[in-house]
């Protein structure tokens, strides 16, 4: 896997809730993260952690890899956190993929209020993250967060065009994807049919088989998009 991801010296990012004004540095050998002894920001607070780190993969040699967000939505037993980061780890072993984690659970999002208000620092601080992604898988527990809604809710422009995929408690698709699929739909992201189920006894392989149809999506994608920006 290698070395520990080091701290990224610029707190802040979504979980934090301060504004970051450029997308992520993407330079390969940058690998932000969690210092040793990281605690958990207090919520409204800028705190000594961040809810987000990347990049996760190493870009193969002559390769472009695909930028894959992985989302949570911070389950009150930290479940989906757990299963991030062992989808991170199925991710590391793909040779065209570079993975981001998005902790929306210590963003402290809010709800997105309606008329013409003023965008939150915690949503400009997330927005540059989302736009920056090629596609995405959100891990989901038993119950759908609203802090995904919210980052739908006020980021739609950086979802549409891209696939997203889940991973999520039990098989089938759980009432929470269920949910969450026409969110998605409606701000123009493709939503891709397979499920990895996180607590399956073999549950590597259907998160590869998850991957390996986030890829496949994500590539024509990001290729129409760089072509003609989604215009719907």
């Amino acid at each position: 896997m290698g070395e520990e991801p080091q701290h990224d010296e610029h707190p802040g990012r979504e979980r934090a809730g301060a504004a970051r004004e450029t997308p992520p540095n993407r330079e390969p050998g940058r690998e932000p993260g969690r210092e040793p002894g990281w605690e958990e920001p207090e919520p409204g607070t800028l705190g000594r952690g961040t809810p987000y780190r990347g990049p996760l993969s190493r870009e193969p040699p002559g390769g472009d890899p695909l930028h894959v967000a992985i989302v949570i939505g911070g389950a009150p037993d930290r479940s989906d956190r757990e299963a991030a980061d062992w989808l991170s780890g199925r991710a590391e072993l793909r040779s065209d993929m570079e993975v981001d984690l998005l902790d929306l659970g210590a963003a402290c999002l809010p709800d997105m209020p309606p008329g013409d208000v003023p965008e939150p620092c915690a949503v400009r601080d997330l927005r540059p993250w989302l736009a920056a992604a090629d596609g995405f898988v959100i891990v989901l527990g038993r119950r759908f967060p609203g802090s995904l809604k919210n980052a739908v809710d006020w980021c739609a422009a950086s979802w549409a065009g891209k696939p997203v995929a889940f991973a999520a408690e039990g098989p089938g698709e759980p009432l929470a994807v269920q949910q969450l699929r026409p969110i998605l739909t409606s701000a123009g992201a493709v939503a891709v049919r397979r499920v990895a189920d996180t607590l399956a006894r073999r549950r590597d392989q259907g998160a590869d088989r998850m991957l390996a149809e986030l890829s496949w999506w994500a590539r024509p994608l990001r290729a129409a998009r760089a072509a003609t920006p989604y215009p719907f």
